[in-house]
């Protein structure tokens, strides 16, 4: 383990679940942002922008907020999750574009007519994998991600320190049973001085013999 994650241990709940549990309290809270590679200040604007998002999706259809997934890097907006049609993936997506301080909008909503209890566990079970791994892997700073994952689709949204680092980050994710194709959503925090790496959005994961 990392020296970084081991230093995170008192936010291994929030690794675990994908956000931040408002029952952290102000002082956990607090480290928790000050400790992102994005940094604190950019940290709370985006926890304002998630929470306008969600306030919006509310209000038009209390339903998005139990089957649409947010999450905010720099102002760009990562959605994720499933709805019954077109029409209602549209219409969340033209929602989130209306939200103060929305730079961007990534729209990786899927158009399901039935997502089973057998699946979400599936996903769930997926996820809690993977964010494991995570924790538990030396030069990967885990606070610095998110990670969704709907009908073995993962979604990885955050910010790497190095290329080295998201290779890494895409490597475990690459290698947790039951993924049938990554996502990419990394960004390297400080790219003018790194070496530039070739990135695939989406990555299939090929199917085991």
């Amino acid at each position: 383990m990392s020296r970084q994650n081991a230093l995170l241990l008192p936010f291994v709940a929030v690794a675990l679940s994908g956000c931040m549990p408002l029952w952290l309290g102000a002082g956990v809270g607090a480290g928790y942002l000050a400790v992102q590679e994005r940094g604190a200040v950019a940290a709370v604007t985006d926890m304002k922008v998630k929470t306008h998002v969600l306030d919006r999706l509310t209000q038009a259809n209390y339903k998005f907020l139990a089957k649409i997934g947010v999450n905010v890097l720099e102002g760009d907006v990562l959605l994720t999750g499933v709805v019954p049609s077109d029409e209602d993936a549209h219409r969340v997506v033209s929602i989130v574009y209306g939200v103060p301080d929305v730079r961007q909008v990534y729209n990786e909503i899927q158009v399901v007519e039935n997502y089973g209890v057998d699946v979400f566990t599936n996903d769930t079970w997926i996820g809690t994998q993977i964010r494991s791994r995570m924790v538990t892997t030396s030069d990967v700073y885990t606070i610095n991600y998110t990670v969704e994952v709907v009908r073995g689709h993962v979604y990885v949204l955050g910010l790497a320190r190095t290329p080295a680092e998201m290779e890494r980050v895409l490597y475990l994710v690459r290698t947790t049973k039951g993924v049938r194709m990554v996502h990419n959503y990394i960004r390297v925090a400080h790219p003018a001085l790194q070496q530039p790496v070739n990135v695939v959005r989406k990555q299939p994961v090929p199917e085991a013999d």
